[in-house]
């Protein structure tokens, strides 16, 4: 199970990913707010709100009945710098016994950083690499189609359904991998969204920064997007790609500095690439 970080982005597209590399994956509800209480119940108030927000919703999935126990892990990243999100997988192991779940594994997905340990059951390869890429870069390119056009719809709910509707679509190219099928959507994606009939008003543009989980996940912002734009305005989120780009930066820079693997290296500068080359067909005129 994953923690729901950014709806538009793991909602559809990278939970795809992940069943088509062979990994069977429940994305977290996005906007249940009592996980922040059952957060606050087993992970101390000195850690920081995502990782209680992030642990309250693994804890209260494994209480609700619904997986078996036996065959359930729960998923986290670890990023082997200075943020608390280093000590997420402690974190989580810890609420995991004091909550009486201390048999379900935990899952720790790094990118090569070194002192973090190494998970047997899970592996990056290139198919599973080409496919996030993809599905990280189409939430990227949803999330700044429908934040740009949905305050400006003349029929309420028109967006929303468009976006629903190309979800659909891009699935198969996910799970193919396909960089072909995504340059061709990409380019029908932004036409259909700039088809749609717009009113001419002008409206503050609102950006939202921060941690990374505050800027995308309903849950920790309370909504922001949506309020934003029933108060008349129009959100401006960054992408999540230029996180994941300043995180393989960051393993070229420690081979070259601090001494880390060549194998990290060549990993990072691969993954730059694809990257570069998939969102030069997100921004190309």
């Amino acid at each position: 199970m994953l923690p729901m970080m950014s709806p538009v982005h793991q909602h559809g597209l990278v939970d795809v990913a992940l069943k088509a590399s062979g990994y069977n994956v429940v994305n977290l509800p996005m906007h249940d707010t009592k996980s922040v209480d059952v957060g606050q119940k087993f992970v101390n108030n000195d850690a920081c709100y995502p990782a209680i927000i992030s642990i309250g919703q693994m804890i209260e999935a494994l209480q609700s009945g619904k997986y078996d126990l036996n065959k359930t892990a729960v998923m986290m990243t670890q990023t082997g710098g200075g943020c608390r999100a280093t000590n997420y997988i402690p974190l989580i192991r810890k609420a995991l016994k004091d909550a009486g779940f201390q048999k379900v594994p935990v899952v720790s997905l790094s990118l090569g950083n070194q002192g973090v340990e190494s998970t047997s059951g899970f592996k990056f390869t290139l198919p599973l690499l080409r496919r996030v890429a993809i599905a990280f870069l189409y939430g990227d390119l949803f999330e700044q189609v429908t934040y740009h056009t949905r305050p400006y719809e003349t029929e309420p709910g028109m967006i929303d359904k468009m976006h629903e509707d190309w979800l659909k679509l891009v699935q198969p190219s996910i799970e193919k991998g396909s960089f072909k099928e995504f340059k061709k959507n990409v380019n029908q994606i932004v036409k259909d969204f700039d088809t749609v009939p717009q009113r001419d008003v002008v409206k503050p543009k609102v950006g939202l920064v921060g941690e990374i989980l505050v800027k995308y996940s309903p849950i920790a912002n309370n909504d922001v997007v949506h309020l934003l734009e029933n108060e008349g305005a129009e959100a401006v989120v960054p992408d999540i790609v230029g996180f994941m780009n300043y995180s393989l930066y960051n393993q070229i820079y420690k081979y070259q500095h601090l001494g880390s693997s060549i194998k990290a290296k060549w990993f990072a500068k691969f993954a730059l690439d694809v990257i570069k080359w998939l969102n030069s067909q997100c921004k190309k005129p």
